[in-house]
């Protein structure tokens, strides 16, 4: 959603277009012999793909890690609609977020994709292809009027799942770390 070159990201993996080879003083790691790798120079070797090819082996050997036939398929689909999947759902926050700003039962809602947001001017900025897809809101009516709304729940799951890619309430009154705030 954000544009990393606007905000001088660290480093930027783009389709392996990068020229690791041309930016050898500040990328010495792709250009100068890996001792790991008995003196193996990954630019000179891989050229483009330098970046993607270090990462998989140094993981690869350090960590062990492969994927079987099947995750990796499910990885590289997952990859080829994320873009698709992000536009969704920062589509679907900012209609969320754009009713509930007009609900009467709702007291505030915070997302930086209405112009009410107190950073709305910097996202605009930062996020030309979207706000993302985390809200929050607040309910009038205190406590009691926020279990309600809950337990009403029908297609949001209040669970735990936190890798998952749920809709899930996160009632800070009930979290384990609630007393934070």
């Amino acid at each position: 959603m954000q544009k990393p070159l606007m905000v001088r990201s660290g480093v930027i993996v783009d389709s392996g277009k990068f020229d690791w080879g041309k930016n050898a003083k500040r990328f010495p790691q792709f250009n100068d012999p890996s001792e790991g790798y008995h003196g193996l120079k990954f630019w000179d070797t891989f050229g483009p793909i330098a970046f993607a090819i270090r990462v998989r082996v140094e993981i690869l050997r350090d960590l062990g890690s492969a994927l079987n036939p099947f995750a990796a398929q499910q990885l590289i689909l997952g990859i080829e609609t994320l873009s698709l999947r992000c536009e969704r759902h920062a589509y679907n926050a900012l209609k969320l977020a754009q009713w509930l700003e007009k609900h009467d039962n709702v007291a505030w809602v915070s997302y930086p994709g209405l112009e009410s947001h107190q950073s709305h001017s910097l996202a605009k900025k930062y996020l030309p292809r979207g706000f993302g897809g985390v809200l929050s809101f607040g309910v009038k009516g205190g406590e009691a009027a926020g279990q309600q709304v809950v337990d009403g729940f029908k297609l949001i799951s209040n669970l735990a799942k936190y890798a998952l890619r749920l809709l899930l309430p996160l009632w800070r009154l009930y979290l384990t770390f609630g007393q934070c705030w």
